[in-house]
């Protein structure tokens, strides 16, 4: 295993100086209900019970195994959605499978009025439109029940699925930008071993690149991962060479690396940010194509 995954819980700087790029950003909404798009049907939708937990997993998995960056779901996660009392699950079956799910509780708003409730969604996975659509139908039909739904999710274009993406503040970000989603950072990515990373993606073609380059590597905490060596691509297959002549030379910091082979960020935004440095910048568009990764990491476990 040549990448390592974390989840921070104290101060992201602490770790970008240990090595860990910066993964995807979260964003949270807290939007009304009737935000959510009402489709033409919710009739495939049923509440799941503990009984039904392995159509839940079947879904889950099969999503997962499509998208970039997931983990699978182990069977204390699967457990710990049935065995807290809070927690409701919807899905939307046809055909006997579950093709789309929602894990949801409820938050009380005020302690004078116990009517004043806010629906937060703990997890929310989709395979198909169709499925979408129903539970957020469902989501939809929820207006005479609670205040505001909050939807944390790494799904970058959300606020097109959604109506008024307002958050309720009413704030104004200049000139007229209205608040909408809160976003954060939780996910950062490590390599912990750069040329037997890039020896492993031998069997991955690059994006049809045919480049040479040198990559230099500089890492502050694993010395051993302070490496240069040569990246020879021909029509996307690559050879990781010891020396050798080659067209431009690559200098990044591991963090950045992280982050790039991820496909968090791209190497033209890096090298805007003088976060990475290319001898020769007529290469810089072949070294983004090389490095351009068509779908950004998606995890949503929690470590």
């Amino acid at each position: 295993m040549f990448i390592l995954l974390l989840c921070i819980r104290f101060r992201p700087d602490f770790y970008k100086k240990m090595g860990f790029g910066y993964g995807p950003k979260i964003s949270q909404y807290l939007v009304e209900p009737l935000s959510f798009p009402k489709g033409p049907t919710k009739r495939h939708l049923k509440y799941l019970k503990v009984e039904d937990q392995q159509q839940l997993i079947d879904c889950y998995h099969r999503v997962a195994a499509k998208k970039h960056g997931m983990f699978l779901k182990t069977k204390s996660e699967l457990s710990s959605i049935f065995k807290n009392a809070e927690n409701y699950v919807i899905a939307m079956e046809q055909e006997g499978t579950v093709q789309g799910y929602i894990v949801f509780s409820f938050k009380k708003q005020s302690e004078s009025n116990f009517m004043l409730n806010n629906l937060v969604i703990k997890e929310w996975i989709y395979e198909t439109p169709q499925a979408l659509l129903e539970l957020s139908t469902f989501l939809n039909s929820q207006a005479d029940q609670v205040n505001r739904i909050e939807w944390n999710t790494q799904e970058e274009n959300a606020h097109f699925f959604l109506g008024d993406i307002r958050n309720g503040t009413n704030h104004l970000i200049p000139s007229v930008y209205h608040a909408s989603a809160v976003s954060g950072v939780g996910l950062m990515y490590r390599i912990m071993n750069v040329k037997g990373f890039f020896e492993e993606l031998m069997i991955r073609n690059f994006n049809g690149v045919t480049l040479t380059f040198k990559l230099t590597v500089s890492d502050s905490l694993l010395v051993e991962n302070n490496q240069q060596f040569i990246i020879e691509a021909v029509n996307g297959a690559i050879k990781i060479l010891d020396s050798g002549s080659y067209e431009v030379e690559v200098t990044i910091d591991i963090a950045e690396l992280s982050s790039l082979v991820m496909g968090v960020v791209t190497v033209q935004e890096l090298f805007m940010l003088s976060l990475i440095r290319v001898s020769h910048e007529q290469y810089l568009q072949a070294l983004q194509q090389f490095f351009f990764v068509i779908e950004k990491p998606t995890c949503i476990t929690a470590f």
